[in-house]
C-alpha cells in the first residue's frame, strides 16, 4: 500500500512552487494579447461555432439553455481584445463543457493545434486528495507528495476553478482529467493559479 502522507511536508512545499512558478514562467515567455487580426479571426470562429454546434450535435441543449449558449459565446467575443491565445482556448473549453457530455470537448492534451505545454509531473486524484504519481529524476523528491495548494490557492479552490473546463459524462471523468489540466501552464495561468517567481515564498507556498 502506498503511504503518500508519510513523505516530508517539504516535498509538498517544493511541488507547489514547481507548479505555480513554472506555469507563470512558461506563460510569460510566449503569451501576448491578441492583435486586431487575431481578434477578427477568433470572432469568425465563434460565429462558426454558434451556427454549427447546434446543427451538428444530436441534442446540444440537453444540459444548457439557448440563452446560456448565447451568453457564453457573447462573453468570449467581448473579452477577445483583452485575452491571449491560451486564454481564449481555455474559454472554449468552458463553452464545450457546458454542453454536458464527454464527447463535446476541447482537449489541449491531444489537440496539436492548441499546443499547450505540460509540466514534468503527473498528478492523480485519489479518494484522499491529489498526489504526485510520477515526475522526472530531477524532481524525484516530489514523488508521492500531496498537493495542498497551487499558486497560493487551496487545492479545493483550484479544483473548483478547473472543474467547469472538464467535459464529462460522469464524476469519474472529472476526476480523471482535472489532474491533467492542473499540470498545464497555460490552464493554470488562465485560471489565476500561477504567480511571478519574485512573489513566491518557499515557506509560505505549499502545493
Amino acid at each position: 500500500m502506498l503511504r503518500f502522507l508519510a513523505l516530508p511536508f517539504k516535498a509538498a512545499l517544493v511541488a507547489g512552487i514547481l507548479l505555480s512558478l513554472a506555469a507563470h514562467d512558461v506563460w510569460a515567455q510566449s503569451a501576448s494579447i491578441l492583435d486586431t487580426t487575431e481578434v477578427r479571426r477568433w470572432r469568425e470562429d465563434l460565429a462558426f461555432l454558434r451556427a454549427e454546434m447546434p446543427a451538428r450535435h444530436a441534442n446540444l441543449f440537453h444540459a444548457m439553455t439557448h440563452a446560456q449558449f448565447d451568453s457564453a459565446l457573447q462573453s468570449i467575443d467581448q473579452d477577445l481584445p483583452h485575452l491571449a491565445r491560451h486564454q481564449v482556448i481555455v474559454e472554449l473549453q468552458r463553452l464545450a463543457a457546458l454542453v454536458g457530455d464527454g464527447h463535446t470537448n476541447v482537449s489541449p492534451w491531444r489537440d496539436t493545434s492548441a499546443v499547450f505545454q505540460q509540466l514534468p509531473v503527473a498528478l492523480y486524484w485519489f479518494d484522499d486528495g491529489i498526489f504526485v504519481r510520477a515526475t522526472t529524476k530531477d524532481q524525484a523528491s516530489l514523488l508521492g507528495a500531496r498537493v495542498v495548494r497551487i499558486g497560493g490557492i487551496p487545492v479545493e479552490g483550484a479544483l473548483a476553478r478547473v472543474r467547469p473546463l472538464v467535459s464529462h459524462d460522469n464524476e469519474m471523468g472529472v476526476r480523471a482529467w482535472t489532474p491533467v489540466l492542473l499540470t498545464m501552464p497555460e490552464v493554470l495561468h488562465a485560471l489565476g493559479l500561477s504567480e511571478p517567481r519574485h512573489r513566491a515564498k518557499p515557506d509560505q507556498v505549499p502545493l
